[in-house]
């Protein structure tokens, strides 16, 4: 098995790693801002933007890496990892702002963390688990949800208080149902 140390030092100067470094750099500030005053709409605006840039940029490194045929180990492994840095830092955050996200995002992190082991117990066995279909989707809607509890629009009562909070139930949805097709897949290999 290849060194990480390795593979870093080989892969760490391509620009697609260079775009997921510059992400996870990114992942902290929406969060971050949101702390910083969670009442001021300004803060609120530019955490949902950040992160939207954030989240968006994903598509980017893995376009970068496949067209430049620069798809390497450590992007392989980075990437998936910055996704799940910006996810839980700033839903970690907005537990703050909003003590009822502390469910969905305990649910979040629990399949986040047994996931990335079950993962990591395959890949020492040899095996790839390779992304499904419903975790791509599970990260599109906790996106999306977590983009509107950023918005100064979500402490509103109202419709975007009510589209929120279907965000917020879908992507819990989705989280549970890739966390299940996950454990499928790796309790039959």
């Amino acid at each position: 098995m290849v060194s990480l140390k390795k593979e870093f030092l080989k892969d760490w100067h391509r620009l697609p790693n260079l775009t997921t470094g510059a992400r996870l750099i990114m992942s902290p500030l929406p969060g971050a801002l949101l702390i910083i005053d969670p009442a001021d709409a300004t803060y609120r605006w530019v955490a949902a933007i950040l992160f939207i840039i954030v989240v968006a940029t994903d598509a980017l490194d893995g376009y970068l890496a496949r067209s430049r045929n620069e798809v390497t180990t450590l992007g392989k492994l980075f990437d998936p990892l910055v996704d799940k840095v910006l996810i839980i830092l700033t839903l970690l955050a907005l537990c703050f702002v909003n003590p009822l996200i502390w469910v969905p995002t305990i649910i979040i992190i629990m399949r986040e963390v047994t996931v990335t082991a079950w993962r990591a117990r395959a890949k020492k066995r040899g095996l790839v688990i390779a992304a499904s279909r419903s975790g791509k989707v599970k990260m599109v809607t906790q996106s999306v949800a977590i983009a509107l509890l950023l918005l100064p629009m979500s402490l509103d009562e109202g419709i975007w208080e009510s589209i929120t909070v279907v965000a917020v139930i879908v992507a819990v949805y989705m989280t549970i149902v890739s966390w299940v097709e996950y454990y499928s897949k790796f309790s039959e290999r």
